[in-house]
């Protein structure tokens, strides 16, 4: 292992404090010393994520379950429409399980059980049992999970759950069906609600908690109660995030089943979010679920499930599938990802933001135990209501382009739009930024680019204002000269709106542009900078602003409604 000195350490911050700098980003008296708090974020959660770990970071033991070096994840593909040479192309191409929601259900009949795991969505054991009876499978040998978690579902759509159903699937599972389990608890729920990590993380333990508690009631021994549960997690875009998601997770649950006396582990379940999936731009989808997906590897989970990159489009297909089988097998076949034990260990950055993370979330769960426990904290609106923050700190960062959404708030791509319904308790972080492109679908609004100063000075906000437009479809044509010539242009491009480029210096005529504009009928005079206050300019754009803000303001000035 290479040791980080102080001598290292001081030519870093003397380097990166230079190149902070450059883009205005450190006050003249800065130090080099400073340069660490000035790169510093964060979190949602308020953990603070330094740019540079070194040494002095505690590395702890691993938590106990993670996936032994050697041993693959399970490649399960979820399926929610009954389509019988779908389940068949999937199965020929490495999907060892499969996961059936709603009327996928009737897949069933096409599985033979003993050789493939089934996951259902809390529809009860019968069919299942039936289908195994059909196939001369005993029911020792079923593997998979019956789904049922009631408090998820009470969360996401507000429907009282059966919690008297799930202790008979257990009781069930415990009693004849080794391989199954009856639970799922599905942490999706409060990461499509845009809860933080530590929000998500806490509901899910407190819920797993709540479980127990409801299965030893009903007479079952602690370690069956404990091996009745999986526990589902969304992983997103962000790598080390979602790492540190699964192994805090692994982490806590570890705390409860050592308070609890009982030597289990966490079975993990990742799916790639779907929070972060888009319409637009439906091709990066593939970058953001191959992240994901490595992610999940790395993090340890026993069962990944990668959402295919159309999942959203209204025609969806065969490559959409092959592409979700293939990161599987590349991430397994050719990065070797399941050869190695707990990749992330002994990294300072994740050993660090999984041990603030773990943390963080007991200390909402143990909010959360003080409320009464997860159902009194559902109906209380204490769940609901935390997650609800943390949205709109989301909502209000997307509109910033913070982070940006690659192909829909920053690089957008020309294209149709047909929004699909996001169901119950989604937050889509794509949605308002292609709900402003739907308004403008066969409209073709422009916005005319009037340049000022030298053509090289200007490239860089002309480009800046062209990218955020084209977010809401609106075209931007480029023009410049003398305030006469840029008011023709606005007449021959038949729009009412335009915006002014150029480097702050060519900004003293302003006004001057603005008034010949706002004379000849311009509903908006926009100007690409910060705001300084020009007679006549109605808004501005700059990196940071309120784009969807922006978008909305112009679309009411072209008279789209």
């Amino acid at each position: 292992m290479t040791t980080v000195t102080e001598n290292d350490r001081e030519t870093w911050q003397a380097m990166a404090l230079s190149a902070v700098r450059r883009v205005g980003r450190a006050p003249d008296d800065a130090k080099p010393v400073d340069v660490e708090n000035l790169l510093a974020t964060t979190t949602y959660d308020g953990l603070t994520v330094r740019p540079l770990y070194g040494p002095e970071t505690e590395v702890p033991p691993p938590a106990p379950g993670m996936r032994t070096g050697g041993r693959p994840w399970r490649v399960r593909q979820r399926y929610l429409e009954p389509d019988p040479a779908a389940l068949r192309e999937d199965l020929a191409g490495g999907v060892t399980e499969v996961w059936l929601s709603g009327p996928a259900q009737d897949l069933l009949d096409e599985i033979d059980p003993g050789r493939i795991g089934v996951v259902l969505d809390g529809t009860g054991l019968e069919p299942l049992l039936e289908v195994a009876r059909r196939h001369a499978v005993p029911a020792t040998a079923l593997t998979g999970n019956l789904g049922a978690d009631p408090l998820a579902e009470r969360a996401r759509t507000g429907r009282p759950g059966d919690l008297d159903r799930l202790v008979r699937l257990a009781a069930a599972c415990v009693a004849g069906l080794p391989g199954m389990r009856a639970v799922t608890v599905d942490a999706t729920a409060y990461h499509d609600a845009g809860g933080s990590h530590a929000d998500v993380l806490a509901c899910s333990i407190a819920s797993g908690v709540e479980y127990l508690r409801l299965l030893t009631g009903a007479g079952l021994e602690m370690p069956d109660a404990f091996g009745q549960l999986e526990f589902r997690y969304a992983v997103g875009a962000d790598l080390f995030d979602s790492i540190a998601v699964l192994r805090a997770a692994r982490r806590l649950w570890a705390r409860v089943a050592r308070e609890c006396g009982a030597p289990v582990v966490q079975r993990q379940h990742a799916v790639t979010s779907s929070a972060m999936m888009t319409v637009l731009s439906p091709s990066s989808n593939i970058m953001r679920t191959t992240v994901a997906c490595t992610a999940a590897a790395i993090g340890g989970a026993d069962a990944v499930t990668v959402t295919p990159f159309d999942a959203l489009l209204p025609e969806r297909g065969e490559p959409g599938r092959r592409l979700a089988r293939n990161v599987h097998a590349v991430l397994r076949e050719e990065a070797h990802l399941h050869r190695v034990a707990d990749p992330a260990a002994g990294s300072w950055y994740v050993e660090q933001h999984t041990a603030d993370l773990a943390g963080r979330a007991w200390a909402v769960f143990r909010e959360i135990e003080g409320a009464g426990g997860m159902s009194a904290a559902v109906d209380s609106g204490l769940v609901a209501g935390r997650l609800a923050v943390t949205r709109g700190r989301r909502a209000a960062d997307l509109a910033r382009r913070r982070p940006p959404i690659v192909g829909v708030s920053r690089y957008a791509e020309p294209g149709p739009v047909t929004l699909p319904d996001s169901g119950p308790g989604l937050f889509r972080g794509a949605e308002i930024f292609e709900r402003l492109r739907a308004r403008t679908a066969g409209a073709r609004p422009a916005v005319l680019l009037a340049g000022l100063g030298r053509p090289a000075a200007r490239t860089a906000r002309v480009d800046f204002a062209t990218d955020l437009f084209a977010v809401a479809g609106i075209e931007t044509p480029v023009c410049d000269g003398r305030p006469e010539e840029v008011v023709a242009a606005l007449i021959a491009a038949g729009t009412r709106v335009a915006c002014l480029c150029g480097p702050d210096e060519a900004y003293a005529d302003a006004e001057r542009y603005a008034r010949a504009l706002s004379d000849a009928g311009a509903a908006g005079v926009w100007l690409a900078g910060r705001p300084a206050g020009h007679a006549g300019v109605t808004g501005y754009l700059f990196d940071g602003c309120d784009v969807v803000d922006v978008l909305e303001r112009a679309l009411k000035e072209l008279d789209i409604p």
